[in-house]
């Protein structure tokens, strides 16, 4: 006998016995509905469940795939996944992997985007398609569901970042010293969270100015690859001042876990106290380093390769700040004018290049 349960988000589910692997246990299957007849509609009609296997239910390859994950990406992306595999779950319910149809994971996204912005339920998305591609790869489905979903637009914003006046009275109200150098080094570097607490003494060279973030153990720099910084004056004076406590350049052997949430939250605290934009974060100083510079003049390619990013395209969301380029090139039109009226008047034409001539 199937029976109804409400889930926190409003969603009906049912509840069905079914035997597992030899053994009876209860399975739940999304309805889709808030709507309490429907749902009763639904389960009336809904036909009895087959036997199945635990080793091909949603939830045991969720836990296969999150396992292979803890492995091979990092701390921040396998959070990710678990989150988005978790709410999916919920969602619709544990099933046999082949009875999870995009018509659910459709509804799915729609869901979230009345409750989240259109760049996580992107984020979303991107999890569930990367987890059914596993599967694929293990042989275990032959079509990917999530790929025919229906993509999610995402509007294209401006990064928001502070000016150098605000980074210099930022700076200036924070106290504790090891928040105000961590934000000074990513200021001046344009360095990731993760990249700033996990850097150790022995990848900064004070000879050639450079420090080079590799992956160890314990973090994963982003794409798997050794990053290459450069260090400008400010920066090297400041870490030639701080004493050596540990492996680690900003943090002591015995930090407590959930250090960079620490240092956002702070950082978020000093914002907001100090009337800045709410909308900036720890990562703005990421996007102010970047800005920075392509407002000074240095090319797209070299801001690229001093983010760490990939690909260039990845860097053209700073391609609006570069104005002076964009009037040069505009400029032409007018130095073009110019020189034609300047011809035209010499030959004694006095219409102009866009007049029309008179018969």
């Amino acid at each position: 006998m199937a029976s109804l349960i409400r889930s926190s988000t409003g969603i009906y589910h049912s509840i069905h016995k079914a035997k597992v692997d030899g053994k009876w246990k209860n399975i739940q299957r999304s309805l889709h509905t808030k709507d309490l007849r429907e749902a009763k509609r639904k389960l009336q009609s809904a036909t009895p469940l087959q036997p199945l296997s635990l080793k091909n239910t949603l939830s045991k390859l969720i836990q296969d795939f999150l396992a292979n994950c803890k492995l091979r990406r990092s701390k921040g992306t396998y959070e990710i996944y678990e989150y988005t595999l978790g709410i999916f779950l919920k969602f619709v319910g544990d099933k046999p992997i082949q009875d999870v149809t995009t018509r659910e994971i459709d509804l799915f996204l729609a869901d979230q985007l009345s409750r989240v912005s259109d760049v996580t339920a992107n984020i979303h998305q991107r999890c569930l398609r990367a987890f059914f591609n596993r599967l694929i790869a293990w042989e275990l489905l032959t079509k990917n569901p999530a790929k025919a979903s229906e993509s999610i637009a995402v509007s294209a914003k401006p990064p928001v970042y502070f000016t150098e006046d605000e980074r210099d009275r930022l700076l200036s109200v924070i106290k504790e010293k090891q928040l105000h150098d961590i934000v000074l080094f990513a200021f001046m570097t344009g360095a990731r969270l993760g990249e700033v607490v996990n850097l150790r003494w022995e990848e900064v060279n004070f000879q050639s100015r450079m420090v080079l973030i590799t992956s160890t153990m314990y973090y994963r720099v982003k794409g798997g690859k050794f990053r290459p910084i450069p260090l400008n004056d400010t920066v090297l004076k400041m870490l030639s001042e701080r004493k050596k406590n540990g492996e680690y350049v900003f943090r002591g052997e015995n930090r407590f876990p959930g250090y960079p949430t620490w240092i956002s939250r702070q950082f978020k605290f000093a914002v907001l106290e100090n009337n800045f934009d709410k909308r900036l974060h720890f990562h703005s100083c990421r996007h102010s380093f970047a800005s920075w510079l392509v407002k000074a003049g240095v090319s797209l390619y070299q801001v690229q390769k001093l983010l760490g990013h990939s690909s260039l395209r990845v860097t053209q969301m700073y391609a609006h700040l570069e104005p002076s380029n964009l009037h040069n090139a505009v400029n032409i039109l007018d130095s073009k004018g110019a020189v034609e009226k300047q011809r035209a008047q010499s030959s004694g034409d006095n219409y102009g290049p866009f007049q029309e001539s008179k018969l």
